[in-house]
């Protein structure tokens, strides 16, 4: 059994999204671009997910790359952009996940589309 060198722990357990692990879909990134309406793409590592509220799921973070999508296309590069919502809501309302991993310094993740995320610019 794991134990704690000093007989109990400084706080109890938490489930993290740092721990979770996404598994790849069957879309690529451009079919998932094309699938949309109207939609922002996020790229890159987001600034500040560790405010992730590990009880309720609520996030606020900024992504300083981002791009407005129209039609099935990305039209326009946007200024940072200001996320908030639900990580629980967010991941039961997963639309598709990409085939792709992303690699980043935190680890890899497929690309997916979300719906009830706000994003402002």
């Amino acid at each position: 059994a794991l134990r704690p060198l000093n007989g109990r722990y400084g706080s109890p357990p938490k489930a993290r999204v740092g721990n979770a692990v996404i598994q790849p879909g069957t879309k690529t990134l451009a079919a998932m671009i094309e699938e949309c309406d109207r939609a922002v793409l996020l790229q890159g590592s987001l600034l500040g997910s560790f405010t992730i509220n590990s009880i309720t799921g609520d996030v606020a973070c900024t992504a300083p790359m981002a791009h407005l999508v129209e039609g099935g296309k990305v039209v326009a590069s946007l200024r940072s952009v200001s996320i908030g919502g639900n990580i629980f809501d967010a991941l039961l309302g997963c639309r598709d996940v990409g085939s792709t991993l992303l690699r980043s310094p935190r680890g890899a993740c497929p690309p997916m589309r979300f719906r009830g995320i706000t994003a402002m610019t």
